[in-house]
């Protein structure tokens, strides 16, 4: 395998986020019945008092250019939860077309552009991102962190966007962080030691070059098959003279280097020229604005 293969092995599992995996599909059904709840659906006003029935249907439409994430989401939660008849990704700008009764689209209806609107944001926003680097040779793979409030959704939108996943939750890999080093009353070689006794892979933060050379060494010393580090909160040009530096170290292919911390779109071309394997960056999730779609009634029902 190349680095970039191994690397994808444990940063990038797009290929989990799809609803015909049970992980991925037991969450978008509990987030779709936690929203129908929190909103009511079951109790619409409007529809009740304007006496509406019958069917009709209804057009999902972009209304900007950018990447569209949340479509097979919406279809099978509409194909599994409800009456209505979903046809998808129709035509140019109407990405969905919904045939059924109309309480039931228009209790709806604001769950479904919710759904397609953050996930779509996100995609595009994280494609803004990529676009910054796309000229660089053997760029890093840029990942989104665990700042998603929707979870495996806003996982979803990232990759729909061209990124990666990182760690999908906290059983895909441990990750050492400061807050487990300033609980764990140990030295950072104690923590290391630990890990190592797992045999799996496994990622370590560090706040400084010389934290990580130490931590290259103890792996070094043991010949450890694989781990990584991350970078946390340290500058470009620091990061950039690390690598210049490990690149030629005899354990390089043993050891991959995440950068993290203040990772923007502005800053995104400085971090990708350092060389390191992944970026990440929670601004791709919490940063990302919403997507603008818009829904079309009509009647009848085709």
């Amino acid at each position: 395998m190349t680095r970039k293969e191994k690397v994808a092995k444990h940063f990038q599992k797009k290929h989990l986020l799809t609803v015909s995996n049970s992980f991925y599909k037991e969450q978008l059904l509990a987030l779709f019945d936690w929203m129908k709840i929190c909103d009511g659906v079951a109790d619409d006003l409007t529809t009740k008092y304007l006496g509406l029935s019958g069917q009709c249907v209804a057009e999902v439409i972009s209304k900007q250019a950018g990447v569209i994430s949340g479509i097979e989401e919406i279809a099978f939660l509409l194909d599994s939860k409800t009456t209505l008849v979903v046809d998808k990704h129709v035509s140019g700008d109407v990405l969905l077309r919904l045939s059924g009764n109309v309480k039931e689209i228009l209790g709806l209806e604001r769950i479904i552009l919710n759904i397609i609107g953050r996930m779509s944001g996100i995609a595009t926003y994280t494609n803004l991102f990529l676009q910054k680097i796309k000229e660089i040779p053997n760029p890093p793979l840029l990942v989104s962190t665990r700042k998603t409030p929707w979870m495996l959704l806003d996982k979803k939108a990232v990759c729909d966007g061209g990124g990666g996943t990182h760690r999908l939750s906290l059983s895909d890999f441990a990750l050492v962080k400061n807050t487990h080093l300033f609980t764990s009353d140990s030295s950072i070689e104690k923590v290391v030691q630990k890990m190592m006794a797992s045999g799996d892979f496994f990622e370590i933060e560090v706040g400084s070059i010389q934290q990580a050379e130490a931590v290259i060494d103890i792996l070094e010393k043991a010949q450890y098959q694989e781990a990584a580090i991350m970078l946390d909160n340290v500058s470009p040009k620091i990061a950039l003279e690390f690598m210049d530096k490990f690149k030629n170290h005899p354990f390089y292919e043993h050891v991959y280097i995440e950068a993290s911390g203040e990772v923007t779109k502005d800053n995104l071309l400085l971090w990708a020229d350092t060389g390191v394997d992944v970026i990440s960056s929670g601004s791709l999730t919490h940063s990302a604005p919403a997507f603008n779609v818009s829904m079309l009634t009509k009647t009848p029902a085709f």
